[in-house]
């Protein structure tokens, strides 16, 4: 009678293995940044406070400026020319947050603190709040 795992756990198993070899292993990078997500400002000696005006801050995200004047800090926007700080027009599902104004920002679709690594696969997230192939996030908003 022999230990046997199931193809389920195997696959959970591999998949964790690969993203933590992705996760430490990416050539280029320092032994510190392979540790870093792209989003932990604390290799650069700043910490949650480059956005938010606490580090404690939980609700209501507590942020210094507007979310696309802090990601316009590092990223060219508008992104892949898709429109920010406006109202939709489309109905946009709940899970995909709107600001207190009801405008569209970065973080309607891309959420900073989601791991920068899918743990099970080891594919980039891009910080979407959907995973997903074919666009799957966009058609959430766009019908085809």
């Amino acid at each position: 009678m022999g230990f046997r795992i199931k193809r389920p756990a195997m696959a959970a198993i591999i998949g964790l293995f690969l993203a933590l070899l992705f996760a430490y292993a990416s050539p280029g990078l320092s032994a510190q940044q392979q540790r870093l997500e792209p989003h932990d400002f604390r290799g650069h000696g700043l910490d949650c406070r480059s956005c938010h005006i606490s580090v404690s801050v939980k609700q209501d995200g507590g942020l210094r400026k507007p979310v696309s004047e802090i990601c316009g800090g590092c990223h060219r926007l508008p992104h892949q020319n898709h429109p920010v700080d406006m109202v939709p027009t489309l109905q946009v599902p709940p899970d995909l947050p709107l600001d207190k104004q009801g405008k569209l920002t970065c973080a309607t679709c891309h959420d900073p603190h989601r791991p920068y690594l899918n743990p099970l696969t080891g594919n980039r997230t891009m910080y979407l709040r959907r995973d997903g192939p074919n666009r799957g996030l966009c058609l959430a908003c766009h019908a085809r």
